[in-house]
């Protein structure tokens, strides 16, 4: 698109207000003065101290010096036509998320669900990221990439939209497997600083999870837990397509509870110098863990690629307020003697 445009329009408008309010100053001015005169100065002599004063001169001078004070807010609101490709390149880190989508996650001990408000936490969590690839790993009874690391966060997000407890027909929750799954992402994009951010109630049925840790520890992954629950145990519900609600049940028909299981992921935390945080009710962990940890991560260069870059023409309003400016400062207020 060659047209001309702003990248700050909103300038623009403060430039007329501008204008506006200095005009004003003008007229308030002069007709002070003349109230002025008319007080210290009898008329007869008015004319002659008056005499040379030239109020086309004075109007120009001010007309010249408006219109350059709104060139230079049109400067500052950075008029752009036409553009180039630039090659770009981004630093940043590789953060995989690992997201519980075992029956377990639906329990509302959060609101409205743990699922759903680790999927907002994490929704959140990105908008903070800049430069740094994601990528996204559910997981219950097995795991799998459903997004592979990109820098497309949009895409991103329109794979975590998709997820649901339905998405892994194999209930359960292994949490080694998910550790797995990151390791084989990372090893396939080389070496960068890895992140995990694993997102789980805890509770592993597998039992080999601090051993897949200690592994991914090795290859220098980090494993973030962020603990999805709240302290004291909760039902799992069960909505019908009739409006009515049950709870998951055992074989003997006693409804389930689900807790938080906080000791397993400290555990895998610890084994791989990492931090341990809860959720929380607003999504807070995430949050701690990007203060904390994420954002003092030294980022590494991702790639390179084109980039269309608007071409900034500021300095042409500027170049014309700067040269307003000087045919203001050289123009007098009175006639040249004849």
């Amino acid at each position: 698109d060659s047209s001309l445009h702003f990248a700050q329009p909103l300038w623009l408008l403060a430039g007329v207000v501008a204008c506006v309010c200095v005009s004003l100053l003008f007229v308030r001015f002069d007709r002070r003065r003349e109230a002025d005169l008319a007080k210290l100065v009898h008329p007869r002599f008015r004319q002659r101290l008056m005499e040379g004063f030239s109020p086309r001169r004075r109007n120009l001078k001010r007309v010249l010096w408006l219109v350059a004070l709104m060139l230079l807010f049109t400067a500052v609101a950075r008029p752009q036509k036409g553009y180039e490709w630039r090659e770009v390149k981004r630093k940043g880190i590789d953060i995989l998320f690992a997201l519980d989508t075992s029956r377990s996650m639906l329990a509302e001990d959060l609101t409205p669900n743990r699922l759903e408000r680790a999927r907002l936490g994490i929704m959140d969590f990105v908008g903070k990221l800049e430069g740094d690839r994601v990528g996204l790993i559910p997981f219950a009874g097995s795991a799998f990439a459903l997004c592979p690391l990109t820098l497309d966060y949009e895409a991103f997000r329109e794979s975590l939209n998709a997820i649901d407890t339905d998405l892994i027909p194999r209930q359960g929750t292994d949490l080694a497997s998910a550790i797995k799954e990151a390791e084989r992402l990372f090893d396939e994009v080389g070496n960068n600083h890895r992140v995990l951010v694993l997102l789980t109630d805890g509770e592993d049925l597998q039992g080999d999870v601090i051993e897949a840790a200690k592994k991914a520890a090795e290859k220098g992954m980090a494993i973030h837990t962020i603990g999805v629950g709240g302290a004291e145990p909760a039902r799992i519900p069960i909505r019908y397509r009739n409006g009515q609600t049950d709870f998951v049940r055992d074989e003997t028909g006693k409804v389930v509870e689900t807790k938080l299981d906080e000791s397993t992921l400290k555990k895998i935390a610890e084994a791989t110098s990492a931090l341990y945080v809860p959720l929380g009710r607003g999504a807070e962990g995430l949050n701690t863990i990007y203060q904390e940890k994420l954002r003092l991560v030294p980022k590494s260069e991702q790639e390179q690629r084109m980039e269309r870059i608007p071409l900034e023409r500021f300095e042409w309003p500027l170049g014309a307020a700067i040269i307003l400016l000087a045919l203001e400062f050289f123009i007098g207020d009175r006639r040249s003697a004849k």
